[in-house]
């Protein structure tokens, strides 16, 4: 899973040797691999394209405490791409819902954490957070879309 665009990301210019993986996010069909520098303490982020690599940007990482991010190691991910998302469509299905988008990350946060949130034809947004090593849903949030406008 991702090796091919791991790979490549690897060997190109701009990837720098101090980086390590942080994140995977998916969205429109469209794979950005985040890595983070302990030393900078920036994100650089990667789309891979057939077999062109683009750096997207450098950016400071937003987060409340100021800490190092975690290293994603892919080789404690288990529970692939595929399962991940059967089991948030099985929760869609549960809520009497049909997904338009899903915006899906894949993250260490002490596990490797699936974090996958399903946008619904109703305006609903079912977040799911998954245990990528068993599986596991270690929360399950339904809440509208309208909840998120500014007041």
């Amino acid at each position: 899973m991702f090796k091919q665009e791991l790979k490549l990301i690897k060997e190109s210019e701009e990837f720098k040797p101090d980086l390590y993986l942080c994140s995977i996010f998916i969205f429109n069909d469209k794979t950005q691999f985040d890595f983070y520098s302990k030393k900078t303490k920036l994100v650089t982020s990667f789309v891979v394209e057939g077999d062109k690599v683009n750096l997207l940007n450098r950016d400071k990482v937003f987060q409340k405490e100021k800490k190092d991010l975690e290293e994603l190691k892919l080789e404690n991910v288990k529970i692939d791409l595929d399962k991940a998302t059967e089991i948030v469509n099985n929760s869609v299905k549960k809520h009497n819902e049909t997904t338009t988008k899903k915006i899906i990350i894949l993250q260490q946060n002490q596990i490797p954490l699936w974090n996958i949130s399903a946008i619904t034809s109703t305006f609903n947004i079912i977040n799911i957070k998954i245990n990528a090593e068993t599986g596991e849903v270690l929360g399950e949030i339904k809440e509208s879309i309208l909840n998120f406008k500014k007041s």
